[in-house]
C-alpha cells in the first residue's frame, strides 16, 4: 500500500519537515521524551496525590501549572512518532519485537500515569479541582497571558504534529509503507502501530478534553445549585457562630459576688437592680444573638448533612468518569485494531488523514483551554452581608458583657 501526498498547498510544510528530518532534531526529541516521559508524569502524580498542602490551595499558580500541563501533554504526544522517524528513517534502531516491547513498556508507564494523575485530580476536593480549574480568579483580572499561552500550546502542537505528518517521507520511506498510515492500517494487529495512530490521531485527548469540558461543566452547574455559599462560607460562619454562642452562654453567668454589697438585701441591693435595669434595656438587642445562633446551628447542620453528601456525590462521579475514559484510552490499542478489522477498514485516505490529523489536533488541544472562557459562570463569591452583621452582632455582646460586669 503506497501512499503519497500530491498537495501543493502543504509544499512549504514539506520542506520545513524535511529539514527538520534532516537536522536529526527529532533524535534529540525522541531521546528527551524517554529520559523526561515518565519523570514528568510521575512529579505530577506526586504533586496532585501526595504533596496535599491545604496552604497550597488558595495560592495555586496557573501559569506554572498549565505550563507544566502543556509540557507533559507535549511529551506523550510527541512520544512515539518520534521514536519512530528517529528509529526508521535515521536507522539508529530496527524495528523488531524488542523494541516493539519497549516502547509499549514506555507507553504503558506514561498511560498508567496520567490515567492516575487524572484520577488523583478527580479525587481531591471540588474546591481544589475548581482552583486548578479557575486558577487565575486568585491572582488577577487581566486573562491576556492565559490566551497567549493557550496559542503557544497550540502552535507546538501544530508543530509536532503536522509538519511530520505533511511530509511525504514522513507516509514513504524507500518505497516502505508509510510510517504512520502504514503502521496502523497495514498492521492492524500491532499495538505499537496503532499506538503510534491513536496517538497522533489525538482520539484519547479528544475524549478525555471533551469529557474534562461537559464534566466540569457539570460540577459547577451543581454546585451552584447546591448550597455553596454554605459549602464555603458556611464553614467560617459555623465557627463564628459557635463563638457568639460560647459568648452568649458566658455572658449567662452570674456577676461575681466581689462587687455586691453584702450590708443590702438581693431584692434592694443597688448593684443587682442596675444590672437587671441594664438586662431590661439591651433585651431587645440580646435577642439577635440568640437568633444567630440558631442560624448558625442550622447551618452546621445542613453543611454536615446535605453539602457534604452533595460534594461526595461529585467527587465519585467525578473520578469515576475519570477512571472509565482513562481505562478507556488505555485498552482502546487493543480494542480498535478488531473494531477496524470487523469494519473492514484496510485503506485511508492519504488528503483525508492529513486533515483529520490536523483537525483532531486542533480539537484535543482546544477542548481542555474551553473552561477557560467559562470560568466566570461561576461565582466562588463572599458573603460580605455576613461580615458586617458578625461585626454589628460582636460589637452587641461586647456592650452586653460590659453591662453585666462591675
Amino acid at each position: 500500500m503506497n501512499i503519497s501526498i500530491n498537495n501543493n498547498t502543504i509544499d512549504n510544510l514539506n520542506r520545513i519537515g524535511m529539514a527538520i528530518l534532516d537536522r536529526n532534531i527529532l533524535t534529540t526529541v525522541y531521546v528527551l521524551n524517554v529520559i523526561l516521559g515518565v519523570p514528568a508524569n510521575s512529579l505530577l502524580l506526586y504533586s496532585l496525590l501526595i504533596k496535599k498542602r491545604e496552604s497550597r490551595r488558595e495560592n495555586i499558580n496557573g501559569y506554572q501549572f498549565y505550563a507544566f500541563m502543556a509540557i507533559v501533554d507535549l511529551i506523550n504526544s510527541s512520544l512515539v512518532p518520534s521514536f519512530h522517524i528517529t528509529g526508521v528513517h535515521f536507522k539508529t534502531i530496527t524495528y523488531d519485537d524488542y523494541y516493539e516491547n519497549l516502547c509499549r513498556v514506555i507507553l504503558s508507564c506514561n498511560y498508567s500515569l496520567s490515567m492516575l494523575s487524572l484520577w488523583a485530580l478527580s479525587l481531591l476536593s471540588i474546591d481544589r479541582c475548581l482552583a486548578l480549574v479557575y486558577p487565575f480568579k486568585y491572582h488577577d483580572n487581566d486573562y491576556t497571558k492565559t490566551k497567549f499561552a493557550v496559542i503557544a500550546i497550540v502552535v507546538c502542537h501544530t508543530m509536532i504534529v503536522i509538519i511530520p505528518a505533511s511530509t511525504e517521507n514522513y507516509f514513504q520511506y524507500e518505497g516502505q509503507p508509510g510510517l504512520m498510515c502504514g503502521m496502523v492500517f497495514k498492521r492492524l494487529n500491532s499495538v505499537y502501530g496503532v499506538y503510534v495512530g491513536t496517538t497522533q490521531l489525538a482520539l484519547p485527548s479528544c475524549i478525555i478534553g471533551v469529557s474534562n469540558c461537559i464534566v466540569f461543566r457539570i460540577a459547577i452547574k451543581k454546585l451552584q445549585e447546591t448550597r455553596l455559599f454554605k459549602q464555603r462560607i458556611g464553614r467560617l460562619s459555623v465557627k463564628r457562630g459557635k463563638i457568639i454562642e460560647q459568648d452568649a452562654e458566658s455572658s449567662k453567668e452570674k456577676p461575681s459576688t466581689q462587687c455586691w454589697d453584702k450590708q443590702w438585701p438581693d431584692s434592694q441591693n443597688p448593684s443587682i437592680l442596675s444590672i437587671k435595669a441594664s438586662i431590661e434595656e439591651i433585651k431587645p438587642a440580646i435577642l439577635p444573638i440568640h437568633n444567630f445562633s440558631l442560624d448558625a446551628k442550622n447551618i452546621n447542620e445542613k453543611s454536615q448533612e446535605q453539602v457534604p453528601n452533595d460534594r461526595k456525590k461529585l467527587k465519585i462521579i467525578i473520578s469515576t468518569l475519570f477512571l472509565f475514559l482513562n481505562a478507556l484510552v488505555c485498552w482502546l490499542p487493543y480494542l480498535l485494531p478488531r473494531f477496524l478489522a470487523f469494519l473492514h477498514i484496510k485503506q485511508f485516505s492519504s488528503r483525508t488523514f492529513v486533515y483529520t490529523v490536523i483537525g483532531t489536533t486542533y480539537i484535543s488541544t482546544l477542548n481542555p483551554y474551553i473552561i477557560f472562557y467559562t470560568r466566570k459562570d461561576l461565582r466562588l463569591f463572599k458573603s460580605e452581608s455576613f461580615v458586617t452583621n458578625f461585626n454589628r452582632q460582636r460589637s452587641i455582646k461586647h456592650k452586653t458583657t460590659d453591662a453585666k460586669n462591675c
